[in-house]
């Protein structure tokens, strides 16, 4: 019977075991959250962990605890709304009408340098220059091209010019040769050979070019450089052109000495005569007797 009574009490502890552990394996628990992505934060519910038996009975296998469920995936958000519509065009004012343009101010006259004088009427059939007259500097400001374009090739062939002057000294004055006094060797193409008036320069004094025939002259050129000559220069001077000889039209003006080089330009006008006058005495030369003296005289004609 000890035998017996000792079975029956294993058998019993062993069914208190297996009651016990189906107890603690079935027993609710809180389960664990953890945050998530999206609108939903909750993840599923951690598995509970298995238990030990707690008996030297028969050793159970140890359960692991069931994996908690995955918690749901968040809801996505929703897509931001579209910019608000645009403004409606707003239509453009309406052009004023056309403003009537205001006149044409009159063209200035030309430059005057410090003691010059103003501009001049043209030739005939022509319109006259505005003067560009002397600098303070006691230059005169004539050497700007007008009309451009201007050469001796344009004009009437140079060995058919006649040349004259006021005054025109006597042939060999002073035993001097003619090719250092005559009219006709400051046109010559030689600016060895000269024109002097052999008379000490007076307001009026003059050289004088007809070229033949009319063309459009815009420019002379005259050259009294070389040598001892390059003092016996205009005292102020004057350019005119004619058609006919008798009536001329100031072009262009200057109220200094020029220079040895004298460069003379102004709108090209139609014009056969060419006159330089001196318009001072005595000049800067060799004092009270200097005479006006010229080794070359060009014309530009366009």
């Amino acid at each position: 019977m000890r035998a017996g009574g000792n079975r029956a009490r294993e058998l019993s502890v062993t069914v208190l075991v297996l009651i016990a552990a189906a107890a603690v394996r079935c027993s609710p628990s809180d389960p664990l959250r953890t945050q998530h992505g999206g609108s939903n934060p909750d993840a599923g519910p951690t598995g509970t962990a298995g238990q030990a038996y707690a008996s030297s009975g028969i050793a159970g296998d140890n359960e692991t605890g069931v994996g908690g469920t995955t918690g749901a995936g968040g809801v996505l958000g929703a897509g931001a709304t579209g910019g608000a519509a645009a403004a409606p065009e707003i239509a453009g004012t309406a052009g004023s009408e056309d403003t009537t343009g205001t006149g044409g101010t009159t063209g200035i006259a030309g430059t005057v340098g410090t003691a010059g004088a103003g501009g001049f009427a043209g030739a005939p059939d022509s319109t006259g220059a505005a003067g560009t007259i002397g600098g303070a500097d006691g230059i005169c400001l004539n050497s700007t091209v007008i009309t451009p374009g201007g050469s001796e090739a344009n004009c009437p062939a140079k060995n058919t010019w006649q040349a004259s002057a006021m005054p025109t000294p006597p042939s060999m004055l002073d035993g001097i040769p003619d090719t250092f006094l005559q009219p006709q060797y400051a046109i010559d193409g030689d600016t060895l050979t000269r024109y002097s008036s052999g008379a000490t320069m007076e307001d009026g004094f003059y050289f004088q070019v007809d070229l033949g025939a009319a063309a459009l002259v815009s420019g002379i050129t005259v050259d009294t450089s070389e040598n001892a000559d390059s003092t016996d220069v205009a005292d102020g001077y004057e350019v005119g052109l004619s058609l006919d000889g008798v009536t001329f039209a100031t072009v262009a003006r200057c109220s200094f000495n020029a220079a040895p080089l004298e460069i003379i330009n102004f709108p090209a006008t139609a014009a056969r005569y060419v006159r330089y006058t001196n318009k001072g005495a005595p000049g800067p030369g060799n004092g009270p007797i200097s005479w006006l003296s010229i080794h070359e005289l060009d014309v530009s004609c366009n």
